[in-house]
């Protein structure tokens, strides 16, 4: 910081607050400043007392820090938060206060660059910013079977809400996992003449939802995974694993549940009782 003439911080002190960080602040913080001069902050008629509080006792001394400060290795990550949602209010973080991030004491600018130019402040591009605490889904999310994050076509933000949200778990953007698989995949929805029942209930029962080494997002192969219900169920009770090709069944030797039951989010069709159309 550039130390400012004894008879400037005379004046700049002597002026009203308001005036006086419009004016002076820029003249010792013109490098970290840019971003907000030039960001979504500069767009609006916040001034740099909005957020960092009084700094009247600043302007006396330079060595006296600011109340209210942002970022750095030896700061708290909830440190400013408040400040932030005196402006930012809206329904968007109507579920802060009980969300799972500020639970973990995590605040805005773990997340967010107060002095950025891009529209979101994100700190790191992308899906980056949430990977970098979420590391466990990293390898999930490049796995053969996923949702198409790194093609940019889908994001963590169109499933989850970093805010806060009033789903059960995982800050879903719906109230439920089966809604917010559904607000994209339509065409599963329903109501259908005949339901599978674990697909009305949760559909993480069969998938994962962020990446899988099976086809379709599978928690596990057909018929392994079928058979975590349905070992006893109308066909030879034998777990297909190969153990029991030597009886020539046809069942074993097809080994896929959904080459007839295809149908097995559910069917409308008036002989589809059992999922086969």
């Amino acid at each position: 910081m550039r130390a400012l003439p004894l008879l400037l911080l005379t004046v700049v002190a002597a002026l009203p607050l308001q005036a006086a960080e419009s004016d002076f602040c820029q003249a010792c913080h013109d490098e970290p400043l840019v971003g907000v001069t030039h960001g979504q902050h500069a767009a609006g008629s916040a001034s740099c007392v909005d957020c960092h509080g009084d700094v009247s006792a600043h302007l006396a001394s330079p060595a006296n820090p600011v109340s209210v400060g942002f970022g750095g290795a030896d700061r708290d990550p909830s440190t400013g938060s408040e400040q932030c949602l005196g402006c930012h209010d809206d329904e968007q973080r109507l579920h802060w206060m009980a969300s799972t991030h500020n639970e973990a004491d995590v605040g805005c600018v773990t997340c967010h660059e107060p002095a950025w130019v891009d529209p979101q402040h994100a700190r790191e591009p992308g899906e980056a910013v949430c990977l970098h605490c979420h590391r466990s889904l990293q390898a999930e999310l490049s796995m053969p079977s996923r949702h198409p994050i790194k093609e940019g076509k889908t994001g963590c933000l169109d499933c989850h809400s970093s805010h806060g949200s009033s789903a059960d778990a995982g800050e879903l953007k719906q109230a439920s996992i089966n809604e917010n698989c559904l607000s994209c995949h339509r065409d599963l929805r329903g109501p259908f003449l005949f339901e599978h029942e674990p697909v009305t209930e949760d559909c993480t029962l069969c998938h994962r939802p962020h990446g899988s080494a099976q086809p379709s997002l599978l928690k596990t192969r057909s018929p392994f995974l079928c058979q975590q219900c349905h070992l006893t169920a109308d066909h030879p009770s034998q777990l297909a694993d190969g153990r029991a090709l030597v009886s020539r069944d046809s069942n074993l030797l097809v080994n896929g549940c959904t080459n007839c039951h295809s149908s097995v989010h559910g069917s409308n069709h008036p002989s589809g009782a059992r999922l086969t159309r």
